[in-house]
C-alpha cells in the first residue's frame, strides 16, 4: 500500500471515530453495538467514504453480524466464500489495528456517556493565563 493509500485509509478510520460514532448515536440513540446496515446507512448519511467501511462494520457491530454482513460482501465481489473463522480473524484484525493506531490502544470505539466533563465549568478567561486558557478550547472541553 503507497503512501498516499495509507493516508487516505488513516483519515478515513479517524473520521469513523469521530464523526460517525456520533453520527450512529444521533440516529440511532446510544447502544453498544450497531448493526453493519446501520453503519453504512450512516457512512452514506454523513457522507464519508465508503472505501474502508469493512473498518467501521468491525468497529460498530458484534462479531457475528460482521461476520454474517463480509460474508455477503464478498458473495457479491467474488463467488469465494470464507469461512467463518476467517472471517472472525479478520474481525479482531481489524478492531486491533484500529485500536492500536488510532484509539490509543482501546478498543472502546463508541463515546461513552455520562456528565465527565457536564458538570465542569469553563476555565475560560478566568485564569489570565494564556497558556491555560488556550488549552480550554480543546474539542474535548467544550
Amino acid at each position: 500500500m503507497g503512501l498516499i493509500a495509507r493516508f487516505r485509509k488513516g483519515r478515513a478510520i479517524r473520521r469513523y471515530l469521530d464523526v460517525c460514532s456520533l453520527a450512529l448515536i444521533a440516529r440511532y440513540g446510544a447502544e453498544d453495538h450497531y448493526s453493519p446496515a446501520r453503519v453504512v446507512a450512516t457512512l452514506k448519511a454523513v457522507g464519508l467514504e465508503l472505501e474502508h467501511r469493512e473498518y467501521a462494520c468491525a468497529m460498530f457491530a458484534r462479531t457475528q453480524e460482521f461476520v454474517e454482513w463480509a460474508r455477503r460482501e464478498a458473495a457479491a465481489v467474488t463467488f469465494v466464500k470464507p469461512s467463518d473463522e476467517k472471517l472472525r480473524e479478520r474481525y479482531a484484525a481489524l478492531r486491533e489495528e484500529v485500536a492500536e493506531k488510532h484509539n490509543g490502544g482501546s478498543h472502546a470505539f463508541l463515546p461513552k456517556g455520562g456528565d465527565s466533563y457536564d458538570s465542569v465549568s469553563p476555565a475560560r478567561g478566568r485564569t489570565g493565563i494564556p497558556s491555560i486558557d488556550a488549552a480550554s478550547n480543546f474539542r474535548w472541553y467544550r
